[in-house]
């Protein structure tokens, strides 16, 4: 049932949907796990469609957007000055960054001056939030590294980075493979670590245990998508797990949104 040519034949097919839009390597590994899991190849299929819509479609801009915002950074019509509104405007479009706004630099302002000087920076399944750089207090020579599996998000901010008074690229990847992730000052993991323990069992865990870097800006939603109910779970589940790793975390409590500044050691 998952033998190489049924793999590719059924990426294949998935690539003919609106997933044609994620990273390859991550529908190529959800896919090989439901095959190991489901008795046939259409179940198997829908699994990983499953999976995919509660990891991307979420989160996702339409294409049209992003050929829309990248034609806006490609043909001039934003200029340097303008790059932060136009930002902003973006961060509004989608829920989990659009929460962020009224804050916006109260969020940077807690959690960043203490670790200054921060000359480098990796941001793990960024999504948008790298468009907040304006807000964030960074110099122009520090280095910034985004990760995400949305192809046409990391065109965007790729092509943002080229105008961005900082040095950053944006690359596709499914974070849970074996990345030489660069050994840097700090890493965002936002809001992230609930999709990779979908993905995988304790797959945030071992995300941060492999990232190479001292100190990590990890956070959880407060409140559930849409429904607003409390999700008191992701706080109690991660002070376990830094106990256990004998880490280090600060708490800094925002109203949409629960940040934990982590010293690994």
């Amino acid at each position: 049932m998952d033998s190489p040519g049924s793999l590719e034949r059924l990426l294949q097919e998935i690539g003919k949907s609106k997933y044609r839009d994620v990273e390859p390597g991550l529908i190529r590994g959800i896919l090989a796990q439901q095959l190991q899991r489901y008795p046939s190849e259409k179940l198997a299929v829908k699994a990983t469609k499953r999976k995919l819509h509660a990891l991307w479609d979420c989160f996702a801009a339409s294409p049209a957007n992003y050929r829309q915002w990248i034609a806006e950074l490609r043909e001039g019509q934003i200029n340097t000055e303008e790059l932060p509104s136009w930002a902003q405007g973006l961060l509004a479009k989608h829920q989990s960054t659009r929460e962020r706004l009224p804050l916006l630099s109260e969020f940077y302002e807690q959690i960043l001056p203490p670790l200054q000087p921060v000359n480098s920076v990796i941001d793990v399944g960024c999504g948008l939030h790298p468009l907040g750089i304006a807000w964030m207090g960074l110099g122009a020579t520090t280095e910034y590294t985004a990760y995400d599996i949305d192809l046409p998000l990391i065109a965007l901010l790729n092509e943002f980075f080229a105008m961005a008074p900082i040095h950053g690229r944006a690359l596709a990847v499914n974070v849970l493979d074996d990345i030489a992730y660069p050994n840097v000052d700090v890493a965002f993991v936002l809001k992230l670590l609930p999709l990779l323990d979908q993905l995988e069992s304790k797959g945030g865990l071992r995300l941060l245990q492999k990232l190479p870097t001292p100190i990590l800006i990890v956070s959880f939603p407060r409140f559930s998508l849409g429904q607003r109910k409390p999700l008191t779970i992701y706080e109690k589940n991660f002070a376990k797990l830094i106990d256990q790793e004998g880490w280090r975390a600060e708490k800094l409590e925002f109203s949409t949104e629960l940040v934990f500044r982590v010293r690994k050691s």
